[in-house]
């Protein structure tokens, strides 16, 4: 049995409709802010990284239920150029999260979670497996999502 812990999400994961198209089901949730970190927009990429900075804040939410499947469908979603690290505790849990490791793509701009939504949310999803094939629980890496419009 692994112990409990929680995710921080920041980007494209605090969409209900991107978790049902990966997991088949939201997780509970919890708002949450992380300090020391930000939310960054990346060159030619619609998703977002946390980067370390300080006197910044990172917002998000932090999934508590995941099971050992889903921790593994979203480490193979997230793919090499994120890695997950222990970022906090919340209520006693630890929390990870995915930290993105290529500085040279870090844009000085904070990603928008509102344009996003408005402009790319829909075909995101669309996209991450052309088809719904939630049942086979094989999610994609982002690299095939790298340079969508």
């Amino acid at each position: 049995m692994t112990a409990a812990r929680g995710l921080f999400v920041y980007g494209s994961l605090c969409f209900d409709e991107v978790l049902t198209q990966l997991l088949g089901r939201v997780p509970a949730q919890t708002p949450w802010s992380l300090d020391g970190w930000r939310v960054a927009s990346l060159c030619d990429r619609p998703y977002p990284g946390l980067v370390a900075e300080l006197a910044r804040r990172a917002a998000g939410a932090v999934l508590t239920d995941l099971t050992a499947d889903e921790w593994q469908v979203l480490d193979e979603y997230e793919g090499p150029q994120y890695e997950r690290t222990q970022v906090g505790r919340l209520d006693g849990v630890s929390v990870d999260s995915y930290v993105w490791l290529e500085p040279g793509l870090v844009e000085p701009t904070d990603w928008d979670r509102d344009d996003f939504r408005r402009r790319l949310l829909p075909n995101y999803v669309a996209e991450l497996y052309g088809v719904d094939q939630r049942s086979e629980r094989a999610a994609p890496s982002r690299q095939n999502r790298s340079r969508m419009p």
